[in-house]
């Protein structure tokens, strides 16, 4: 890595020397000063530290369970919410000193995780609403809710006879197949900033957290572009009109009166679903937009830089107080969520107590 970094210092001297600009020249005017105060900074580590201890209760619990499809993408929601601290740390500390102040080393671990946690997140989301859709298309069906609720006692014989049909489809949708593939994106997008990213000094002894190659910088650009924007933003919007959509017809006054209680859940979480993408939208969105101009306008060509300046740590679209504050505005969200998935799914309280709180067990 030394050599690596010296061979790079010399192409950077060598880029000033012949008038490229490989790093905007205002990155660094006021490096080392604080953009907001280092109190509101630490106070807000607290709040999403604590978003992070709820988030670390809930993945406990869903392990200890048994889970559907539901269940099993919010566990992995809890999952990249529990390790988002660590980037949300080191980017809003970097982007309030204006400088790379952490090890050599925490470049390309930040810049690697930070593409693969932000992926994951938007896409399970993603996930979660597709198959909230699938389940309840599933279940309005006249046909398939009789099929599938075939156990349930019939209402002209309700207090006789109960029928139970032991060859019934699961009402439920695997999810296993989906996860992989976005795991497996995801890791596609991050492998690059894990091999690539490294820090350069540049004037007066600042340090730079970039993308150190031309040609693959490039490459990454139209990757973060297509696959943190391109689609997963429409895809997110889609799934949010559908899932009102559908939200808007599971209106209980038409369903027969024995199947209202299953019925009044798939409500609830259709309800919970619509919130974590509004939750989402309100606090990620403006990001998706950034690195979307910041794509765009980011010209290997016309400005002949020998680097990638990725976001977040950089973005010509921004002031630097509001770079920090719109950063704080999106890890804000661990916390948020994490208290969504406690008082907006139906019985999380209640298996959260069973499963961790043993003493708060609810009778049967």
């Amino acid at each position: 890595m030394g050599h690596i970094n010296k061979t790079l210092e010399a192409s950077f001297n060598s880029a000033n020397n012949s008038n490229k600009t490989p790093v905007a020249a205002d990155n660094f005017l006021d490096a080392g000063r604080c953009v907001i105060p280092e109190w509101v900074v630490y106070l807000y580590f607290v709040f999403i530290g604590l978003g992070a201890v709820v988030n670390m209760i809930h993945f406990l619990a869903l392990a200890r369970c048994r889970k559907n499809g539901t269940l099993t993408l919010i566990m992995q929601l809890s999952c990249v919410d529990l390790l988002s601290p660590y980037i949300a740390v080191v980017e809003i500390i970097a982007l309030n000193n204006q400088a790379w102040i952490f090890s050599s080393e925490n470049c390309p671990l930040f810049n690697g995780v930070e593409v693969l946690l932000n992926s994951l997140m938007i896409w399970l989301i993603i996930c979660l609403n597709f198959h909230r859709r699938r389940i309840t298309q599933t279940r309005s069906h006249p046909a398939r809710m009789n099929r599938t609720n075939a156990w349930l006692p019939k209402k002209e014989t309700a207090n006789r006879t109960l029928n139970i049909d032991y060859r019934k489809r699961r009402n439920d949708i695997s999810v296993i197949v989906p996860v992989i593939l976005i795991v497996f994106v995801c890791f596609s997008l991050s492998i690059p900033n894990f091999a690539l990213s490294s820090t350069l000094k540049i004037n007066k002894g600042n340090v730079l957290c970039a993308i150190l190659n031309h040609y693959y910088g490039r490459i990454l650009q139209k990757l973060l572009l297509t696959f943190r924007v391109l689609v997963p933003v429409p895809l997110l919007l889609f799934t949010f009109v559908v899932l009102i959509v559908k939200f808007l017809q599971t209106s209980p006054k038409d369903i027969d009166n024995i199947l209202i209680q299953k019925f009044a859940e798939v409500r609830h979480v259709l309800l919970f679903c619509i919130t974590i993408t509004t939750c989402y939208t309100i606090t990620s969105f403006q990001r998706n937009v950034l690195y979307f101009l910041h794509g765009i306008f980011y010209d290997f060509e016309t400005t002949n830089r020998v680097i990638f300046e990725a976001p977040p740590l950089y973005n010509d679209q921004l002031n630097k107080s509001t770079a920090v504050y719109l950063s704080m505005l999106h890890y804000s969200g661990i916390t948020y969520r994490a208290f969504l998935h406690l008082f907006a799914l139906p019985k999380f309280q209640s298996l959260i107590k069973s499963k961790i709180f043993v003493c708060c067990k609810p009778k049967e």
